[in-house]
């Protein structure tokens, strides 16, 4: 299935704001992050911007290659230097985690339901030496949620009565999320204008996951292009939210929508960019490997803005 990257907004969206102006296409020089290739994208891709992929160039834009798959294996794979992981676990201390997680009728084959309740288990006992809040985990299907998980036991425990079945709305579901936060945000903006200073600092950053298999049912491009106008209109910091979407499984339709997903929609809508897509890479999915996908879409943001990266080699 192909996704056109034409796509409008949902006609669901009835508030309209004003487009903002398009950010750079290109962030400056990246700092030393976790890998030399830090400069680019958590799928091997370097961020260029639309500009010269648009104009036809094969070599620009080159985001699943072999050579990059095989260097990403190896780099998600590795091992962290217990200095990379204090410094790695201070910054996802000022984020909150939730984890959107596809509890579709595919996620039974090839064992998958078993290796996301696996990596997210270990995830969740590495949150609790550095977030009191732990994690939160919500399916897409399913009404049952954890909030604030800080054990594999509960992790465990959520999994057990979820059975995967149904289809993939993955945007139904960062329509209520996400759309969910940044209306907070916006009603702290509010208070701010009224002379609340501190409305806004009592909101923490954001990291949401997607764990997913297949290619949704519905239109996330939509969802998130419009929430990302929204942030734009609130002016918030490029950091303040970050949406990542890690594939499990090798669904080549699924490998093909993050393609589409990735192919820099801030460039296309001129909206602030806040996907980071990591596809199938032939391995295990593992917590490590999670914590360094976060790392590095936070990483981007911040070099986005100006600042320093988050994580020295």
């Amino acid at each position: 299935m192909k996704f056109p990257l034409s796509w409008g907004r949902s006609p669901s969206i009835k508030v309209k704001y004003p487009d903002p102006q398009p950010y750079m296409a290109d962030p400056p020089p990246y700092t030393s992050v976790v890998s030399p290739e830090s400069h680019m994208n958590m799928n091997g891709a370097p961020r260029t911007g639309r500009s010269s992929a648009a104009a036809g160039s094969s070599s620009a834009f080159e985001p699943f290659s072999s050579s990059r798959r095989l260097r990403d294996i190896a780099y998600l794979q590795a091992p962290m230097r217990q200095d990379s992981k204090e410094n790695a676990l201070d910054t996802l201390r000022t984020y909150d985690t939730v984890v959107i997680m596809d509890d579709s009728g595919s996620m039974q084959i090839d064992g998958r339901w078993e290796q996301a309740c696996d990596a997210l288990s270990e995830l969740a006992q590495i949150a609790a030496t550095y977030d009191r809040d732990g994690i939160d985990i919500h399916f897409l299907n399913h009404p049952t949620c954890g909030m604030n998980i800080k054990d594999p036991k509960g992790v465990r425990h959520l999994f057990r009565h979820v059975q995967p079945e149904g289809p993939t709305p993955i945007a139904n579901k960062l329509d209520l999320l996400v759309g969910d936060y940044v209306n907070k945000l916006e009603r702290a903006g509010r208070r701010k204008q009224r002379g609340d200073e501190l409305a806004l600092r009592q909101i923490k950053p954001v990291n949401f996951i997607v764990i997913t298999d297949g290619v949704p049912t519905d239109e996330p491009m939509d969802s998130i292009v419009s929430l990302a106008r929204r942030l734009d209109h609130e002016h918030a910091p490029l950091a303040q939210v970050g949406i990542q979407f890690v594939q499990i499984g090798n669904d080549k339709e699924a490998t093909e929508f993050l393609k589409q997903l990735d192919d820099d929609l801030s460039g296309i809508f001129g909206v602030r960019d806040i996907v980071d897509t990591t596809p199938y890479l032939g391995t295990h999915l593992t917590a490590t490997m999670l914590i360094k996908i976060l790392l590095g879409g936070i990483n981007r943001r911040v070099d986005r803005r100006g600042g320093e990266a988050v994580m020295s080699k």
